[in-house]
């Protein structure tokens, strides 16, 4: 029983230390294409952003997290993420189409947004994470990143003092991620 707990453990840790190396990754990329001048990067096709503003309200809450899809057919009625020739992508609702002409409005907004092309569309909103998009500007602050870390070493050291405690057993180094 004791060598299956130690497979177990450190399957854990490195199934948790991949995925958060995975997503370090992304951020520093997003961060840099952004830094480049790329309002709307894209991973594999996809990108995500904070909803900043209540204009898609009730429909998508300000601090909702949006994942755009690049690659999704975009027509009436589909909410989409385009530039508008401001500093920050907007994400609203497509309300017509002619032709190469988008016409978009926000739901809260009572008045349609200025005609954009296709090519203006980065995207469309496939998923909306209601909260998420707080939850990651939390974790951009100082106060953030500390408890983001010590989400870290708990997840990844308190299973074995948990699993030691229940079962009585010493797990012995193994456990311990070393030789």
């Amino acid at each position: 029983m004791n060598r299956v707990i130690k497979i177990a453990l450190l399957t854990f840790r490195v199934a948790v230390l991949a995925a958060l190396v995975a997503v370090l990754a992304v951020n520093i990329y997003m961060s840099i294409a952004k830094a480049r001048g790329i309002t709307v990067p894209m991973v594999f096709g996809y990108s995500y952003l904070n909803v900043l503003t209540g204009s898609m309200e009730p429909d998508i809450e300000t601090g909702s997290l949006v994942v755009v899809s690049a690659r999704a057919p975009y027509g009436v009625g589909d909410t989409v993420t385009f530039e508008s020739g401001g500093v920050r992508p907007v994400t609203h609702r497509i309300v017509s189409i002619n032709g190469d002409v988008i016409r978009t409005q926000g739901v809260a907004n009572n008045t349609p947004d200025a005609p954009i092309t296709r090519d203006a569309i980065r995207g469309k909103v496939v998923r909306v994470l209601p909260g998420v998009g707080n939850l990651l500007t939390a974790l951009r602050e100082p106060d953030g990143l500390l408890f983001l870390l010590s989400v870290v070493i708990a997840v990844l050291f308190l299973p074995r003092y948990i699993i030691e405690f229940i079962t009585g057993e010493r797990l012995g180094n193994a456990a311990r991620g070393t030789a």
